[in-house]
């Protein structure tokens, strides 16, 4: 029995000292051997971190330059002239001598309605008016001899002036019976033939201007300001990608719609090849401003913050978070009001895994 417990006693101190080993493992609390009766372990603790890790980034030097600002609005594409034609009076549609969708020329004639009862109404009173002129050629030489009063020339004289307005008349009625194009245009219908019988105010067609276009566009009152007659812009429609009209301002509204506070402004331009047509919708830039020896940078390059748009630059090979204040958009690119200055060197790619004070790598940061 004594015998037995000496490798029990052997045992517990070999265990002690196991126990005692997976402690100081466990707690990391140094480096270095742990020696045993008999036998020798060793322990390596988690050495620490050298330095944070370095971001592989890009980044461009900050140059003054220039920077456009513009202003985009829709519009819709109007005929320059838009008329409907009508007869002023009723009657029988002799002849009709234009066909829808064909081009007249201003003063061209459209259509003849009930002219053969106008040139009868005009015959009638010129030949009235020849013998009321003869009664008062007639009068005035009595009156000279003093051998009728002078009561009845007057009366003569009445009777010629009102006959020369029934003829005036009468001329009117004839020429308005023939209707000719007010303005040279396309005609955009026919509603009328040959032998119909019309009333006074009948439509004959609607005559548009399409060798010029006009373009009405509603622009916010916040904008206006940056609008002047005669200003220049580009138009594009869909119907004709990558190609740009030019466009002119014609027209300003002095005041704003108060449905939606926008103002119209219309456009002008010329159509001579035919592309564009009345009905499409268009997009047109102005230039808003220009600005020479700007702070410009790609909109990718921002980073949000809950301060608000934010940069990163780069400083002794360490990332230095920029808040900025922007003060326009262009497309990819932004004008900086504030935050960055020339010389800076502004990253472009790898912003997005940074914090501020990290290390980086560039071509000169390694």
């Amino acid at each position: 029995m004594k015998r037995a417990s000496k490798p029990v006693k052997c045992c517990t101190s070999l265990t002690a000292v196991m126990v005692l080993t997976l402690m100081l493992a466990a707690c990391g609390g140094g480096t270095g051997t742990v020696e045993g009766s008999g036998e020798a372990g060793t322990v390596a603790a988690a050495s620490p971190d050298a330095g944070e890790r370095a971001v592989a980034v890009r980044v461009t030097e900050l140059q003054p330059e220039h920077f456009l600002e513009r202003l985009e609005v829709s519009g819709t594409l109007e005929p320059y002239e838009e008329v409907e034609v009508r007869s002023e009076n009723g009657g029988l549609v002799r002849e009709v001598s234009f066909e829808k969708g064909r081009r007249v020329s201003q003063g061209d004639l459209l259509c003849r309605i009930g002219d053969d009862l106008a040139e009868a109404r005009l015959a009638q009173a010129q030949a009235e008016l020849m013998g009321a002129e003869a009664n008062f050629l007639k009068m005035t030489k009595l009156v000279e001899r003093q051998a009728v009063p002078q009561q009845d020339l007057v009366a003569a004289t009445a009777v010629r002036d009102r006959l020369l307005a029934s003829v005036r008349e009468s001329e009117l009625m004839l020429e308005r019976s023939r209707i000719h194009a007010p303005i040279s245009g396309v005609a955009l219908n026919r509603p009328i033939d040959t032998g119909e019988v019309l009333a006074p105010g009948a439509m004959i067609t609607t005559l548009q201007q399409v060798r010029r276009l006009k373009v009405a566009a509603a622009v916010p009152d916040t904008e206006i300001r940056w609008l002047r007659l005669g200003g220049q812009g580009v138009l594009e429609v869909d119907a004709w990608p990558g190609r740009e009209f030019d466009v002119a301002i014609s027209f300003l509204s002095p005041a704003a719609d108060r449905a939606n506070r926008t103002f119209l402004v219309e456009l002008k331009l010329d159509n001579r090849d035919g592309a564009l047509r009345p009905g499409m919708v268009s997009r047109v830039r102005f230039d808003r401003r220009s600005v020479e020896d700007g702070i410009v940078i790609p909109l990718d390059a921002l980073v949000t913050r809950i301060e608000g748009p934010a940069a990163y630059v780069v400083q002794d090979c360490a990332a230095a978070l920029r808040q900025v204040e922007i003060d326009a958009t262009e497309g990819d690119r932004v004008l900086v009001l504030s935050g960055l200055a020339a010389g800076d060197l502004l990253v472009v790619e790898g912003q997005r895994d940074l914090v501020d004070g990290q290390r980086v790598e560039t071509g000169d940061c390694k």
